[in-house]
């Protein structure tokens, strides 16, 4: 992952997309994530059911992440393999991330504060741009 695919990581929600054992498709909106590093991703599972169960039976997912905002508009596809951590030091930094973002959504009046189950750890495959047709984003540019 390039620094301009991780700042919008980082700034946006994303859209996890899984499909169970028989291709039934899901998808849900993520707040709580964080990138652990070029080709990881964490992500805080909170209320997870039906994502947890597709990705025990099928672990390829696909992720939209996007600002349209920006000076310079950019959405990219992300494609890999997760896997569930409902312990060790993977949990530890989902409950972390959960607790900051929690933080965050006291201050601007929210009172419920989920409980953190696991952390799906996202490894990064390919990404693409939605911007440019769907073209692959290169190692040189990552």
């Amino acid at each position: 992952m390039n620094t301009d695919i991780k700042d919008v990581l980082a700034d946006s929600i994303i859209y996890l997309a899984t499909a169970s054992k028989t291709g039934i498709p899901n998808v849900v909106p993520i707040g709580g994530k964080k990138v652990i590093d070029d080709q990881t991703l964490l992500i805080v599972d909170v209320l997870l059911n039906r994502t947890k169960k597709n990705i025990i039976e099928n672990p390829t997912v696909a992720i939209i992440v996007e600002d349209l905002k920006r000076e310079k508009p950019c959405s990219y596809q992300i494609k890999g393999k997760a896997e569930i951590h409902t312990n060790g030091d993977y949990l530890q930094q989902a409950i972390s991330v959960s607790e900051n973002a929690f933080a965050k959504r006291k201050k601007a009046g929210h009172r419920t504060k989920y409980k953190v189950r696991s952390a799906v750890l996202v490894t990064v495959e390919e990404i693409f741009s939605n911007m440019h047709g769907g073209r692959k984003v290169s190692e040189e540019h990552a």
